[in-house]
């Protein structure tokens, strides 16, 4: 992120960007210093986050409710960047850790893109900014978490060059690639009715929503569990790296749309219930959690009761990303769960 301020503006809605000095949608952190508590929050998008504005996004909302706005008692830092992954909370968490001396860090884990994202070149690039290289992680053949460099991007040219599959080379992935980087309305065609029903009967749901369909997939095929063990080593060093600086650790689920709504799930992954169930991605991170002896919460439930009983649009509907009222949805959950748990005491 550079630093200034900006308008968003799209069909669908407008938000206003504040990003300071070290690269945060925030206000500037001089007068933070003395806090007596500090929770930096890492994420991408859906907690940066696209469609809101800065003060309204949930990590800004949280330190309202925890704090009141009294910057003396507590700060909530949103350190999120659109498109990071989570490789990148834990590059980012290492870059701004000693400057911020967060006492919690919050992971949003974004069920929508965290296990798309993180994958490395060698199994079919970088998803957001593909042409441009950075540090990533990967497993070794022992399943250990490694740190690589790719900052000219050499490694995924030559993965372009020499490992594109015949799939790859077609017409139909060539449009869709190109479409998917640059039309909203393919976005917004691909997330309707027809399209969920067809995606289920005719094609296979995993092309159509790549990463997402992990988080929601039974029976995980190879590249699923590279994904979910991948994510569970990034979340495992997290912990690690914060247990020796005396941090908490509390990781948030943000469900994917389709799971926050009755009739959009049963359009789409709903259909085939062998294949699809709509909360075992949170089984399965809440026991990476557990195992890691870091904090869970999971906002999914709340996204449903809200859906169901008061009718809320929590998320923008061709956009996807959670709207204001989704933000005070997840700032709400995390609030509650952190005062229920004692989680500002040292």
């Amino acid at each position: 992120n550079q630093p200034g301020s900006a308008v968003v503006k799209t069909k669908e809605f407008k938000y206003y960007l504040h990003i300071n000095s070290y690269g945060m949608n925030d206000r500037d952190i001089y007068g933070t210093e003395k806090a007596k508590i500090k929770i930096m929050v890492v994420g991408d998008s859906h907690t940066f986050a696209s469609g809101v504005s800065w003060n309204e996004t949930w990590p800004k909302i949280l330190e309202q409710k925890l704090f009141k706005n009294n910057l003396e008692d507590g700060v909530v830092y949103n350190c999120a960047v659109a498109g990071y992954s989570l490789g990148q909370y834990l590059l980012r968490i290492r870059q701004l850790g000693d400057t911020l001396k967060p006492d919690i860090i919050i992971v949003g884990f974004s069920m929508a893109t965290d296990l798309y994202d993180l994958v490395p070149p060698r199994m079919g690039g970088f998803v957001c900014r593909s042409n441009v290289g950075r540090v990533y992680f990967d497993l070794d053949a022992g399943g250990n978490l490694v740190e690589k460099k790719d900052l000219m991007g050499t490694d995924l040219t030559r993965h372009i060059l020499e490992n594109e599959t015949a799939k790859d080379k077609t017409i139909f992935n060539k449009i869709k690639c190109f479409l998917e980087q640059n039309s909203a309305l393919y976005r917004r065609f691909k997330r309707s009715r027809l399209v969920c029903w067809a995606a289920i009967n005719l094609f296979k749901l995993d092309s159509l929503w790549p990463g997402s369909s992990t988080a929601v997939r039974i029976d995980l095929d190879k590249d699923g569990l590279y994904r979910w063990r991948l994510a569970k080593k990034l979340l495992e060093k997290i912990a690690e790296e914060a247990r020796e600086n005396n941090r908490k650790v509390i990781v948030v689920n943000i469900p994917y749309l389709p799971q926050a709504y009755d009739k959009i799930w049963q359009a789409s992954f709903g259909q085939r219930p062998q294949l699809y169930d709509r909360f075992i991605g949170g089984t399965r991170l809440a026991e990476i959690c557990r195992q890691a002896g870091v904090y869970y919460v999971d906002t999914t439930q709340k996204f449903i009761e809200e859906s169901r009983q008061h009718k809320k649009i929590l998320y923008y509907q061709y956009d996807a990303h959670p709207n204001s009222e989704g933000h005070k949805l997840i700032a709400g959950v995390v609030r509650d769960y952190i005062v229920e748990n004692n989680l500002l005491t040292h």
